[in-house]
């Protein structure tokens, strides 16, 4: 005779939670990235270093023994800032300081105990040209920024016209309005879903082309999965399966170009708060950052098509906040939700 039996197996993974103390650190895993916040996840037995990072802070590592079937919480200690020094010194006395967008003082002044890490330092006055220019403060180190305002009548006599937000309208790729920064591509004027600038438009997780009500890593179609670059590839982009034609999300290298050849100024359009990204050719596109709103500071994360080592649990995006953090391409989980900010060449 024939017998069918049943056999099932019990998963053996340990469960580990980590809770940082400190809000919005980056959680890693013998070095590997695995979230944001407080995280969880199954483990196999074994040992394990925990840490917590975030920029401006120094880190916390915990290190956990995990065996078959455990269940154990990682509270990981309060990360201590590190600090340095930025010495604004410009003419004319009095003039108004704002680091990272927050008023400071007056010129000439020191500003101490400034985290570590990239600043941007905004001198202003009545009647005078604003300047803005991008700071990197080192632990225990004094930054220093001088100059000279230069007043608005020599201003307007030298450059009596200043660039639009989107200088090239009516240029437009399949129906969508692109504005040329002088860079390598060309940057959509809007977010996929948007109708004007200062929209967020739709949200999307990495690798997926439809917007959806919840965003986690049990409904991720693309976590943990091994995969190359997605610009480009209708299945995975949502740039060109929603837009079409030559639209695609941008590389990490066409994010590290927009960062290190424009010019980043902390503004409103619409209502909406966000930067104006000025090219080397005087055109600008706005990212409105608005989607996320934590203990004072606005928070938009901007997708890329490119994943870390190949792996699709850590994969590229554009981080932009009003806080001191500003700016800055850092490695993300798939399943959040983002915006998509198009590129063509």
């Amino acid at each position: 005779g024939k017998t069918v039996k049943e056999v099932r197996l019990q998963s053996v993974m340990a469960t580990l939670t980590v809770s940082p103390e400190t809000p919005g650190c980056a959680i890693y895993v013998n070095d590997r990235l695995k979230g944001t916040g407080t995280w969880g996840g199954q483990l196999p037995a074994g040992l394990y270093r925990v840490e917590a990072r975030k920029d401006g802070h120094r880190p916390q590592t915990v290190t956990v023994e995990l065996s078959q079937r455990d269940s154990r919480t990682v509270t990981i200690p309060a990360l201590t800032p590190v600090y340095g020094i930025i010495n604004v010194n410009y003419r004319p006395v009095g003039a108004t300081v704002a680091i990272d967008g927050r008023e400071a003082g007056t010129t000439p002044d020191i500003f101490r105990n400034i985290t570590v890490g990239r600043h941007t330092v905004t001198v202003s006055k009545p009647g005078y040209q604003s300047r803005q220019e991008q700071v990197t403060v080192g632990e225990n180190q004094t930054a220093t920024v001088s100059g000279e305002l230069v007043a608005q009548a020599a201003q307007q006599q030298a450059a009596p016209t200043a660039p639009s937000a989107v200088a090239t309208t009516g240029n437009a790729i399949n129906g969508h309005v692109y504005v040329d920064l002088g860079l390598s591509v060309k940057w959509a004027a809007c977010n996929v879903g948007a109708s004007a600038p200062e929209e967020s438009g739709n949200y999307y997780a990495w690798g997926e082309t439809a917007t959806k009500a919840e965003y986690t890593q049990a409904n991720s179609k693309t976590y943990g999965k091994t995969m190359g670059d997605i610009g480009g590839n209708p299945q995975y982009d949502a740039a060109r399966a929603n837009w079409g034609g030559t639209w695609r999300m941008p590389t990490k290298a066409e994010f590290d170009e927009l960062l290190n050849k424009c010019k980043w100024e902390w503004t409103t359009q619409g209502g909406k708060k966000g930067y104006r990204v000025i090219g080397p050719n005087g055109n600008s596109i706005f990212l409105p950052v608005f989607d996320r709103y934590y203990l004072g500071v606005f928070f938009g994360e901007y997708w890329g098509s490119t994943p870390l080592n190949g792996y699709a649990d850590n994969v590229c995006s554009l981080s932009v906040r009003s806080d001191i953090y500003a700016y800055q391409v850092h490695y993300s989980p798939p399943f959040e939700g983002s915006m998509v900010r198009p590129v063509s060449e």
